[in-house]
């Protein structure tokens, strides 16, 4: 999960909270683009004293996933 900042956050929680369907996106070495639309069932963060921040998400896909050509 890459989240550029806090809005981008803070957007994601707005959907999870008011059950709005969000797009993924997925890259795997030497393949294509793939997205989907799927729903934020959980998300979690953890930001430890001294140590680095880290977010948690889990999504239900809704469909198929389709390539995407970036």
């Amino acid at each position: 999960l890459y989240v550029p900042d806090n809005e981008g956050y803070l957007l994601l929680k707005q959907a999870m909270k008011n059950g709005e369907p969000i797009v993924v996106m997925l890259k795997r070495v030497n393949q294509n683009f793939r997205s989907a639309t799927g729903y934020i069932t959980g998300l979690s963060s953890d930001y430890p004293d001294q140590g680095e921040a880290t977010v948690s998400i889990t999504i239900d896909i809704d469909g198929e996933w389709t390539d995407v050509m970036v």
